[in-house]
């Protein structure tokens, strides 16, 4: 089944293709899309199988192994021999299996605020939001009462958060329903989030860049330093003034870190 696309740019430039985060959307990367679009790049934002406007699949079938191969499916369906690759969050550890699986196809890989392994307090946050969110809402205000109530997160991030949660709500058969498949999360993708890929991102012979929100709470300064050592190609970048959502609170500290590695590409 065809994954929906966004694409902005002019083909005949080098290829990017960004990949958003747990059920996020492509619409959440375009503000940034189009600064990289804008610099003189192809850029490919799509929706993930079974987030924003993507089929769902069966629960079975959201193991990171998938969506890695969904994006290599991205690259032919635009006849693109090669891209870079830029990731938030989920996004990110499906750039990095997808550039393991195929490194000719791989000019760069852009992690934002994501490392090798969703570690075991990370898990245990992700289950805090995911478990209780039931399937469907009478009204968008029935569900804004429920995440006032339940939303465990404080301040600035949980303003954001329930925001992002309401904006994935649509009208279908009388309720309000959640535009992403809730169902496949559940049963398969957060337990893949559990695998440690270090050996994949230590294959990695692309340029590499780990850009961390100097505020997230969600990648250590532990697991930022990590990455260097797991595979020493790797560029580190500290985005001031960003949590986890890094394009959404300092889009140009986001869009320059990427930029300056997709230039550094270019020029060699």
């Amino acid at each position: 089944m065809k994954l929906h696309t966004f694409t902005r740019g002019d083909r005949s430039l080098p290829a990017v293709v960004l990949v958003h985060g747990l059920l996020g959307g492509a619409r959440n990367l375009r503000r940034l899309q189009e600064k990289i679009a804008g610099a003189g790049y192809f850029t490919v934002a799509y929706d993930q199988r079974g987030h924003g406007h993507s089929p769902h699949f069966q629960p079975d079938q959201y193991a990171l192994g998938f969506l890695a191969s969904d994006l290599l499916g991205i690259l032919d369906g635009e006849g693109l021999r090669a891209a870079h690759l830029v990731g938030h969050s989920l996004g990110g550890r499906v750039c990095v299996l997808a550039a393991a699986k195929a490194p000719e196809r791989t000019l760069s890989v852009s992690l934002l605020d994501v490392g090798t392994q969703t570690n075991a307090r990370g898990m245990a946050a992700l289950h805090a939001i995911i478990d209780p969110l039931p399937e469907s809402f009478v009204s968008k205000e029935e569900a804004r009462a429920f995440l006032a109530a339940n939303l465990p997160l404080q301040g600035r991030e949980r303003a954001v958060f329930e925001q992002f949660l309401l904006s994935n709500l649509r009208s279908r058969d009388g309720r309000m329903r959640w535009i992403f498949d809730l169902r496949g999360v559940r049963e398969s993708l957060l337990d893949s989030l559990k695998i440690d890929h270090s050996d994949a991102w230590s294959s990695l012979r692309a340029p590499l860049l780990v850009a961390k929100g100097a505020e997230s709470r969600h990648f250590t300064s532990e697991e930022h330093d990590a990455m260097s050592r797991k595979n020493p190609r790797a560029e580190l970048a500290v985005i001031p003034g960003a949590g986890h959502w890094v394009h959404v609170d300092n889009l140009d500290g986001t869009f320059e870190a990427v930029h300056a590695l997709l230039e550094r590409v270019k020029r060699q």
